[in-house]
């Protein structure tokens, strides 16, 4: 066995390095991998706004006034898909699949997806926030999908038409996920057709943030 000293402040470390030719092969840590996604439904944002009403303000006035807040936008007022909205997308898919891994007996891709993989950085819509348009619903005043009884009221949520355009970074750190990108491009259009982002998506029981898999690029 060969090894390698290491000068740390204060301390001299020796590290056992294996010898060579014996079949040990060093693997990433992580692998990235980039993905162009199209909207094939509306895309609708739903971030939680907390705002007291001004004096002499109603309801209505208040809703009209803060709606934008609603949209996922940078300083510089320019709207993106936030991260956990795609990796949770991926995790939900693999739950929904619950493929068995080839040789593994009922051993399923899920906790791969769950913390094998990290999607770290928004991705931008190329539209600015102000543009973004508006729908009007009459919604449960609880704020709850389906609540029976109760007062309604009108709120309005952020809408972007299909064909709407990002670009996703996602970090492979699991091995099975690196030795498998194909599985993570699939799985990624599968969330697209079954899941979807935002508001009202298929897995919340609507068919908004459907979306197709333009491209899948290894950086």
């Amino acid at each position: 066995m060969q090894t390698e000293t290491l000068v740390l402040p204060g301390k001299r470390v020796t590290e056992a390095k294996p010898p060579k030719g014996t079949g040990v092969v060093e693997t990433p840590t992580a692998r990235a991998y980039i993905a162009t996604i199209v909207g094939t439904s509306p895309y609708s944002q739903s971030l939680a706004v907390r705002e007291e009403k001004r004096k002499g303000e109603t309801d209505d006035d208040r809703e009209k006034r803060t709606w934008r807040r609603r949209i996922h936008a940078d300083e510089n007022d320019d709207v993106f898909i936030p991260p956990t909205a795609i990796k949770n997308a991926l995790y939900e898919i693999a739950k929904y699949l619950s493929e068995s891994r080839p040789g593994k007996g009922k051993l399923t891709y899920t906790k791969h997806f769950e913390a094998g993989l990290a999607v770290l950085e928004p991705a931008y819509l190329g539209i600015k926030k102000d543009d973004v348009a508006g729908q009007d619903l009459f919604l449960s005043a609880k704020g709850i999908r389906g609540a029976k009884g109760g007062a309604r009221v009108w709120r309005t949520y952020p809408v972007i038409p299909p064909g709407w355009r990002a670009t996703v970074r996602i970090d492979l750190i699991d091995d099975v996920l690196i030795a498998n990108p194909d599985i993570v491009k699939r799985y990624l259009e599968e969330a697209g057709r079954l899941i979807g982002i935002g508001r009202f998506r298929p897995s919340n029981g609507g068919y908004y943030g459907r979306f197709n898999v333009e491209s899948f690029k290894a950086v």
